[in-house]
């Protein structure tokens, strides 16, 4: 039995990441049309209606609240020039599927598995910025395939991230080889991987041809960028397991990879944060400089796009 009076009255959702707000008002924000900006739907629930204006919102969801219920399927919605039936609102309630919005039109897209999120969709679930990995189960792989002393040092700093999770967080964070961590293991956490596809061999897997991100013997590029000081330091989300996350660490050398495991660092202690939860958004590149001015060393950083695209207007770079 519903609890409550049925909605009425007019609020405004505002909201920069769909994944840091589960819902309200029985709207549920899934994608934004240029993500990690500020985004707003204007609601008015009247006896027979609910009136929606969007602004950068590309697609989202209904339900109905437990508490104060809307009855959605008693009513017509209108979302900014478009209007949806109560047949046609019933429906959408029973099936599986968002409003959509594309060329400045609303329609209702069914979806075609149980998760909207997946390798080449970025939904609440696999959104970033990059602390995000740390809210699901997660294990720390460490690379083995270096030459020299690479292996060790990366197994240290893995080391050292595990205990800042630990200090910080009181969170456990096991540490694996990469070697040792199979297909079945892995499709059951998230992933913070230690090392590049020279030095992982998980890197090379999570990393896909596919990503707008790459890394070769002779530096990093991202977009129109490239970067090929020695002392060029990764940090970046990429998708796993379909809705999940691996946030990678690797660069040109190791010295970058020091780096960017600084980025885990707490800020201004003893007031500890989470391990990669100040200033890290999901992608950042450090050059030679990050040491000395700390944000101010980053050569490019920004948020993937919808698709786990580059994107201009949400990224920053410098090359």
């Amino acid at each position: 039995m519903r609890k409550g009076r049925e909605r009425q009255g007019q609020y405004t959702m505002t909201l920069v990441n769909p994944a840091f707000m589960e819902g309200v008002h029985g709207v549920q924000v899934i994608q934004q049309i240029i993500p990690f900006r500020i985004s707003k739907i204007k609601l008015t629930f009247n006896q027979d209606s609910v009136l929606m204006t969007t602004s950068n919102i590309l697609r989202f969801n209904l339900y109905e609240p437990p508490v104060s219920p809307v009855m959605w399927t008693s009513k017509t919605v209108q979302i900014d020039n478009d209007v949806f039936s109560t047949d046609d609102v019933t429906n959408f309630m029973k099936e599986n599927s968002h409003f959509c919005k594309s060329k400045g039109k609303w329609s209702i897209c069914k979806l075609e598995g149980a998760v909207f999120e997946s390798d080449q969709q970025r939904g609440p679930a696999n959104m970033g910025p990059a602390r995000r990995v740390a809210e699901h189960q997660f294990v720390i792989v460490t690379g083995t395939e270096g030459e020299g002393g690479i292996t060790a040092t990366l197994q240290q700093l893995s080391v050292y991230i595990a205990n800042l999770f630990v200090l910080t967080s009181d969170t456990i964070a096991p540490i694996i080889k990469d070697k040792d961590l199979t297909d079945n293991v892995a499709n059951e956490y998230n992933l913070i991987i230690l090392g590049g596809p020279t030095e992982n061999s998980w890197a090379s897997k999570i990393i896909k041809n596919s990503s707008p991100l790459t890394i070769d013997e002779n530096g990093v590029s991202l977009g129109e960028c490239r970067f090929t000081e020695p002392q060029t330091g990764v940090l970046s989300l990429f998708p796993h397991r379909g809705s999940g996350l691996a946030l990678v660490l690797m660069g040109n050398s190791i010295q970058g990879i020091e780096d960017v495991v600084r980025l885990a660092t707490p800020t201004i202690p003893p007031m500890t944060r989470s391990p990669f939860s100040n200033l890290v958004p999901d992608y950042v590149i450090t050059g030679a400089e990050f040491k000395g001015k700390g944000p101010g060393g980053y050569l490019c950083t920004g948020f993937w796009g919808n698709n786990w695209d580059f994107r201009r207007e949400t990224s920053s770079c410098a090359c």
